[in-house]
């Protein structure tokens, strides 16, 4: 927290504005750089054409690079459509990215995933898929003290949560999160896990 506490600054006086954008991701990556992520509506385009776009600020650097669309290789294939983007950094040094795929029915909605090794400059796509249940959005995945992976997202009315051992097959928890609480925001501080959410404004709760 005290990295994004003492970049804020920073961050403030190099900000990116997009139009028709949503769901802005921004990870602090090894090499001391930013990545930030964020799903783009430009220039209205048709269902399931919504691209995912990406920009850089190097470390020590005080302005963004755009890197425009991102390509995920062998989405096309079968039929994905990457939303509400979430980017994990994984114990290994490569990179997760977890979205919901737009291109699912009405009832059931599924998270996958894609995997990166060179800083998010390319994705590729994982097989399968991580989560699916009813009216879910906006999944955002942190790795717990414990090292078990927790996905909090966005329910109808609440958010809730799924858990999973290897980050790849999440099963749902019990329960609300938070109840009225909407759009997770996850940060884990030592063994508190803090959970960032829409409630009137933007509100926090702690894990103890």
């Amino acid at each position: 927290m005290d990295y994004f506490v003492r970049r804020w600054q920073t961050l403030a006086d190099s900000s990116i504005i997009r139009h028709r954008c949503q769901r802005a991701r921004i990870l602090a990556l090894p090499d001391g750089s930013l990545l930030a992520m964020w799903c783009s509506f430009k220039d209205k385009p048709p269902r399931f054409a919504e691209k995912l776009h990406t920009a850089r600020l190097p470390k020590g650097a005080n302005e963004w690079i755009l890197e425009g669309p991102k390509i995920i290789i062998g989405a096309q294939e079968v039929n994905i459509t990457f939303v509400d983007p979430d980017l994990l950094l994984l114990p290994d040094g490569r990179l997760r990215l977890y979205a919901y795929n737009i291109q699912t029915d009405e009832t059931t909605h599924t998270i996958v995933s894609d995997i990166s090794s060179d800083n998010g400059q390319s994705f590729t796509i994982e097989p399968g898929i991580r989560f699916a249940t009813r009216q879910m959005w906006d999944p955002n995945v942190v790795i717990q003290p414990d090292g078990k992976y927790r996905m909090y997202y966005n329910g109808k009315d609440a958010i809730r949560s799924a858990s999973s051992s290897d980050g790849l097959t999440f099963t749902a928890d019990d329960g609300d999160r938070w109840v009225k609480g909407a759009i997770p925001g996850a940060l884990v501080e030592g063994d508190t896990i803090w959970l960032y959410g829409c409630e009137k404004g933007i509100a926090r709760r702690s894990s103890v």
